[in-house]
């Protein structure tokens, strides 16, 4: 199933993680906190930082209750790329520090324990850029924030709130929750104390966050597969890392982007059905892929909103065939878009396809090719078709190639490729001008291909609105002048 991109999908590129130097020291400990993202309708900011804290025996994730808005979908990324959807959040006390609830409550099984020592040293945190970063905490006063245990201090500037301070132990020795008045890198936080106090408080208030209450197709749980090529297909393997709390209901989405079309196409699994699927891969087109799990399938998943790419992967080019002695002919044909095909007539070139011809719809754009080579024996291999739009879209469809004796030495079919055009029309209004590659490859590598150019589209005609088509305007005509008998 294909699928408009300008908005129904966000797919981001990961955030180099930087270090800028503060002061110099021993490897600092690495400390659990992620990236919040807010993700609205066609853009993504890194608005905060949300640490991942040990209380007692249980773990919570921080945030500045501020930074959490009802409007925008809410995600949390880890340096390392995982990601989750944030689901619900409730306000301590007043204390303005939020408690969140994650689709993925174990996006970091490792979390960091508040300081007892009052000692103050590194901050860690994002800038706005999503870089991670690292400075000294200068200057640190005492003070009270909305009535609990707080600090003032400076640091880096432009630190997102929600940075952690930590002590020479690395453990969380405060929250930044704010800039605090006009001092260039002037931050207010709550010290240890001050987020156990908000932690201990009765008082919770729960914060609207975008899509909480209604099961939309936007509340996917990432599943983590692997991603490999396979002769010139893309295999998306998670029959290793399935969703622990599948249901009947349930279902995934594999959502595969060519990162230079205009629409990304996605594949859907049920319940009991093996979580492994195909693409067709073009060699040297860089593709983006993610799978995610709704416990309950969604009446549509138009609108999903994926976060970052799972992976990332770029088939190589790997040549041409040249197995078996194997040379081609191949060439393009349009035939009626009522004829029915068997896929192995030899159909007749076309030399010259208009616009006119495509638009029509009355007609099938068809790939006609002869191969020769010589086999003693049966073989088979993955087939790949692949149409290349003058604007850098990429349209392709996945077969199968039989290497067989009984086809040599003239082994002679056809493709039907207007699937392939009308992809060719997703997000614009009629064919784009220049010329078009039909090719395939026979186990990832190019086996032939072919060539048509269109030339510009007609520009309608301009009117005041109130001129009648020309067709009416003639049989207006007719009428007014007929003979009278």
């Amino acid at each position: 199933m294909k699928m408009k991109k300008a908005l129904a999908l966000l797919l981001c590129l990961l955030l180099t993680a930087g270090l800028l130097p503060g002061r110099a020291a021993a490897a600092a400990p690495v400390v659990p906190m992620a990236e919040l993202i807010w993700l609205g309708d066609d853009s993504q900011t890194t608005a905060a930082t949300a640490v991942h804290a040990a209380f007692g025996e249980e773990t919570v994730w921080l945030a500045p209750a501020a930074l959490l808005p009802d409007d925008v979908a809410l995600y949390l990324m880890t340096d390392q790329g995982t990601y989750t959807r944030v689901l619900g959040a409730e306000e301590l006390g007043g204390s303005g520090l939020a408690v969140l609830t994650l689709a993925d409550p174990e996006l970091l099984t490792e979390a960091i324990s508040l300081s007892g020592s009052g000692n103050v040293g590194p901050v860690r945190g994002h800038l706005a850029d999503g870089s991670r970063v690292e400075s000294w905490a200068e200057r640190v006063a005492p003070v009270t924030l909305r009535g609990h245990g707080g600090m003032t201090l400076t640091s880096l500037p432009g630190l997102l709130s929600g940075a952690v301070v930590t002590d020479s132990e690395g453990l969380l020795a405060g929250l930044v929750m704010s800039t605090w008045g006009e001092g260039e890198g002037r931050y207010g936080a709550l010290t240890a104390r001050g987020i156990t106090e908000a932690l201990l408080a009765a008082d919770r208030t729960a914060l609207p966050i975008q899509g909480t209450e209604d099961s939309s197709a936007r509340q996917a749980v990432p599943v983590h597969a692997s991603v490999t090529l396979d002769q010139g297909l893309i295999c998306v393997d998670w029959r290793d890392q399935a969703y622990p709390g599948e249901t009947e209901s349930g279902v995934y989405a594999v959502v595969l982007e060519d990162v230079d079309n205009r629409y990304y196409t996605s594949w859907r699994v049920d319940h009991g059905d093996e979580k492994l699927v195909y693409f067709p891969a073009v060699p040297e087109r860089t593709y983006h892929v993610w799978v995610g799990y709704w416990p309950e399938r969604p009446e549509s998943f138009i609108g999903i909103t994926v976060l970052p790419p799972e992976a990332e992967i770029t088939p190589p080019d790997l040549g041409n065939v040249t197995d078996h002695g194997f040379r081609q002919e191949c060439w393009l044909a349009l035939r009626p878009a009522s004829e029915q095909l068997t896929g192995m007539e030899k159909l007749e070139r076309t030399e010259n396809i208009t616009r006119a011809q495509l638009e029509s719809g009355e007609y099938k754009l068809c790939l006609q090719v002869v191969n020769h080579y010589s086999v003693t024996e049966e073989s088979q291999d993955n087939l790949v078709f692949a149409l290349f739009g003058p604007d850098g879209t990429c349209a392709a469809e996945a077969s199968g190639f039989i290497w067989a004796p009984e086809y040599m030495p003239d082994d002679v079919w056809n493709k039907d490729c207007s699937g392939m055009l009308e992809d060719m029309l997703w997000d614009v209004e009629t064919y784009p001008e220049g010329t078009y590659t039909v090719a395939y490859y026979i186990g990832g590598r190019l086996a032939g291909g072919a060539t048509f150019t269109l030339g510009p589209a007609e520009a309608a005609p301009e009117t005041d609105g109130t001129e009648l088509p020309e067709e009416m305007l003639q049989r207006l005509k007719e009428f007014v002048n007929t003979t009278k008998p």
